[in-house]
């Protein structure tokens, strides 16, 4: 939390956080988690054939406005416990899945370029277009936040 707060006072640093980085990130924003464990268990946790436990395993929807696949529909791995429940602020709902967990959200987009990806989108990223283009949007949020900066 510490170091989410730290980078909330830098003026347009992007974050990106992925699976517990995407539920402290929204935490730190004010949202509330869920446990998805035990009688209530709504993730849809699936072990796809093979034994990957990083394959694609359920869907998501992407929001029409989304940033990375507006309208669509694309399949990602399953490895959480925990949801958010309660946004708050400026936290956008990005992509859920079919049992309603919240996928991905952003904070304060278009201002500022932090996001959350409730998958491991840096497992299998080499042949997954979405996760490569999550991982491009972010590249290019830091070249222009370090092309902003002044220098001494």
């Amino acid at each position: 939390m510490a170091l989410l707060h730290a980078a909330h006072e830098v003026p347009g640093l992007p974050v990106l956080g992925s699976c517990r980085g995407m539920q402290e990130l929204a935490v730190h924003a004010g949202c509330n988690l869920e446990d998805l464990a035990g009688e209530s268990a709504r993730v849809h946790r699936h072990m796809p054939a093979g034994g990957d436990r990083w394959a694609e395993a359920h869907p998501v929807e992407f929001r029409p406005a989304s940033l990375f696949e507006g309208g669509c529909t694309a399949w990602v791995n399953s490895q959480h416990s925990q949801a958010v429940a309660v946004l708050a602020g400026k936290v956008q709902v990005e992509a859920v899945g079919p049992d309603g967990v919240i996928e991905a959200l952003s904070i304060g987009w278009p201002e500022r370029f932090v996001v959350g990806i409730q998958w491991h989108f840096e497992q299998h990223t080499a042949s997954t277009p979405l996760n490569q283009r999550i991982l491009k949007s972010f590249g290019r949020a830091c070249e222009r936040h370090q092309e902003g900066r002044t220098t001494c």
